[in-house]
């Protein structure tokens, strides 16, 4: 369990410090050693749809993300579901789809006040692009 929280906790380092090959790297590692729960839960979707959407494959990250919203919220865990919803809102914004992309945003917004460190969430300039 330790080994797997590091290999996390490195995959959300290395996406912030704008490593995106060494995360994608990362997520692969953790692919391997994660256990099969949390492959194919929540999180493991949200790193498929990440990876996938860092390497061009929107198709193949807009499924996932599907499926780690709906395991997300399911599963009460609103902090992931934010971060698949802004993800998302990503994707629709460079495909021009404004209106699903402030949706999005709309619902990352709203949900950031009840997260105890909404910092967490970025997706502020990506919703403003969107608005204007």
């Amino acid at each position: 369990m330790g080994l797997e929280l590091a290999n996390i906790a490195r995959i959300g380092n290395e996406i912030a410090a704008g490593e995106f090959r060494l995360a994608r790297t990362a997520i692969d590692i953790w692919s391997r050693t994660a256990n099969q729960v949390n492959r194919r839960g929540p999180l493991g979707s949200y790193l498929t749809a990440w990876k996938a959407q860092s390497l061009g494959n929107v198709e193949e990250a807009q499924v996932a993300l599907t499926t780690c919203i709906e395991l997300s919220s399911r599963e009460a865990g609103e902090g992931l579901h934010a971060q698949a919803l802004a993800l998302r809102g990503a994707i629709s914004l460079l495909e021009h789809d404004l209106e699903a992309a402030v949706t999005d945003f709309r619902q990352v917004s709203a949900m950031s006040a009840r997260l105890r460190n909404p910092s967490l969430l970025r997706p502020w300039t990506d919703y403003v692009e969107a608005c204007v």
